[in-house]
């Protein structure tokens, strides 16, 4: 039976000796002894190796010098030139690994750049939204909005077209009610201008009546018409707030009034003919049947002028209106209200 024996030796010039003693059986304890306390007492490594080596005995004894130079980069053991890629431990003889240590660089071989000052910041965090700062903004923008349609609803009552002023004027309304403030609202109110718009639909259909009858020749019914659509157009008006049109169906009616009168006439003088005609004065009686046929052209010819829409009907320009407006409420509640 074999036993070994490990010596390392770490002198201060930076090598490494690691001397391995390997005993038979036949090897005595003084043998041993020897060559441990050779070793020991040896100054020098190459002293160390050649005490070990002077102190075999016979084959009983094997020694094994291996030298790491300090300056061996890549940590080879040798004995001999032999290539050993380990150290042996004093304990289990378990090979540990020598990797290189790279050296730290000098001082002037790097550098840190400074950063940007632009890129380095730190954005503040942004404030907490105040509530009742948002609530201000919010009913400051329907209070807008408000505004906003109030003035378009003005315009549409100036030119005439209520059913778009009635539109934006209920817009008005919402957003001031929702600003919690209706201090811009002036004028007719939506629920009036919805009225005045009815009513102005109203005499259309009145004025459509009276071109009708005035085609007819039905003067009496064609003048009632048109005082029903004047007084229609008049109401709806007062009810927007708006100007007076009812000049066109006053105009209208003051010439089927003259055509009115003129068939009167005519019928008169028609009836006078027809008497005198009856007595055999026939002289007179054409005489009056002329007259009744002047009367009737001039009752047409007041009529043509009084026909709604007529080719030589009477015109009144400030009675003119507009139709077909319409508002597209804005949404308020989409504006960003924070600070």
């Amino acid at each position: 039976m074999s036993e070994t024996v490990i010596i390392t030796e770490n002198p201060e010039d930076g090598t490494q000796t690691v001397i391995e003693v390997t005993t038979t059986d036949e090897t005595d304890d003084a043998s041993l002894e020897e060559i441990v306390d050779a070793l020991l007492d040896a100054d020098e490594t190459d002293d160390a190796a050649d005490a070990a080596l002077a102190a075999e005995d016979g084959d009983d004894v094997d020694v094994e010098v291996y030298t790491i130079p300090a300056d061996d980069e890549d940590a080879v053991l040798t004995d001999d030139d032999a290539a050993a890629e380990a150290v042996l431990t004093d304990d289990d003889a378990v090979p540990v690994d020598f990797a290189p240590v790279e050296a730290e660089p000098e001082a002037d071989d790097y550098y840190v750049a400074a950063p940007d000052e632009a890129d380095v910041y730190e954005a503040a965090p942004d404030d907490e939204p105040d509530p009742d700062a948002a609530a201000e903004a919010e009913a400051a923008a329907h209070a807008a909005a408000a505004q906003d349609a109030q003035d378009a609803a003005d315009e549409f009552v100036a030119a005439g077209d209520y059913a778009a002023a009635a539109e934006a004027r209920e817009a008005a309304e919402n957003e001031a009610w929702d600003a919690g403030d209706n201090t811009m609202l002036h004028g007719s109110s939506a629920s009036d201008l919805e009225s005045a718009d009815a009513r102005q639909d109203e005499a259309a259909r009145y004025e459509q009546q009276e071109a009708m009858h005035a085609q007819q020749g039905d003067y009496e019914a064609a003048r009632e018409d048109a005082d029903n659509a004047g007084y229609a157009m008049f109401d709806a008006d007062f009810r927007a707030g708006g100007a007076d049109h009812s000049g066109q169906a006053q105009a209208e009616e003051n010439e089927m009034d003259w055509a009115v009168w003129e068939q009167h006439n005519a019928e008169s003088s028609a009836d006078a003919a027809a008497h005198y005609a009856a007595e055999g004065d026939f002289d007179i009686a054409g005489e009056y049947a002329d007259q009744a046929a002047d009367y009737q052209e001039s009752a047409d010819y007041h009529g043509d002028l009084g026909e709604h829409g007529g080719d030589i009907g009477v015109t009144d320009p400030f009675s003119e209106v507009e139709s077909g407006g319409h508002y597209d409420a804005p949404d308020a509640t989409a504006e960003d209200y924070s600070e």
